[in-house]
């Protein structure tokens, strides 16, 4: 009896991805395995030998201790992808309540659907958890 309930069971893609360990990594680490760049002028998937000064800031963003990294760098250093790498890995890592804060809902809307929604559906590991209603991945509310 025993036997016949386990070759009953079957697990969807989701469901054996949810059960599996998740494999133990920083965010620089996970950032060169998982994230894609969609803009700017290094497209393609993310490496750290290009902005080698941002792992630091990176690594530390996940360090259980620290509540708040300040970077002091020039206009234009990758600050803001840093921001998304870490994003990116609190989905896929550690998932629950996030929030991106903008100056205001129309510079909100126009980096999401610019960067934000872009950079989610070119990084594998992101996009598998995205919903597929379009609904739901054009509203605020859902970012």
């Amino acid at each position: 009896m025993i036997a016949s309930a386990i070759d009953t069971l079957r697990f969807t893609p989701g469901e054996i991805r949810v059960f599996r360990p998740r494999e133990r990594l920083s965010v620089s680490q996970w950032a060169e395995r998982h994230r894609v760049v969609t803009n700017g002028p290094m497209t393609g998937k993310w490496r750290n030998d290009v902005t080698p000064y941002l792992i630091e800031p990176m690594d530390t963003l996940n360090l259980p201790w620290v509540r708040q990294v300040i970077m002091q760098f020039a206009p234009q250093t990758g600050k803001t992808q840093v921001a998304f790498n870490f994003l990116c890995y609190v989905i896929d890592q550690a998932p629950g309540p996030c929030m991106y804060v903008m100056p205001d809902e129309k510079v909100t809307k126009r980096i999401a659907r610019r960067r934000i929604l872009p950079m989610f559906r070119s990084s594998p590991r992101i996009a598998e958890l995205m919903s597929l209603r379009v609904d739901e991945t054009t509203t605020l509310a859902h970012l």
